[in-house]
């Protein structure tokens, strides 16, 4: 009985462990949620859930459909918006690979993001802007 109590009881302090680092986690890329949908007129809910859906918020995020369907970073963005989003950030240009980095990846998708709702609201439609449907 003791070895089961011990079990459990060790079994409660990892999934305490893991879910406090994972807050934590959560709680951190809150800052680039909150500052990226400010700046770009965003609700920065939207952004949220987006990592949520697409990625369950893997900055490592990367899926290849095809040769011009490729989704990258947290934010599942788009291979197609890319060249757009390096015009803006020049750093980028040099440097694609700082797209997995999560604050800067949501970023972008922000921009991305108001330039598709500007075009066609806050609609499922500027969504599949996003994503290019």
């Amino acid at each position: 009985m003791i070895k089961i109590i011990k079990h459990f009881l060790t079994i409660q302090i990892l999934f305490f462990l893991i879910t406090t680092q994972s807050f934590a986690y959560y709680n951190d890329l809150s800052a680039c949620f909150q500052e990226s949908g400010r700046k770009y007129g965003i609700d920065p809910n939207v952004l949220y859930t987006i990592a949520q859906a697409e990625t369950k918020f893997n900055p490592y995020f990367r899926k290849v459909e095809n040769e011009k369907n490729n989704y990258i970073g947290i934010m599942s963005l788009h291979s197609s918006w890319i060249p757009l989003i390096q015009q803006k950030n020049k750093e980028l240009k040099k440097h694609p690979e700082y797209l997995y980095n999560p604050c800067i990846n949501i970023d972008a998708s922000a921009y991305v993001l108001s330039i598709c709702f500007r075009k066609y609201g806050n609609t499922p439609k500027g969504l599949n802007c996003y994503f290019q449907r």
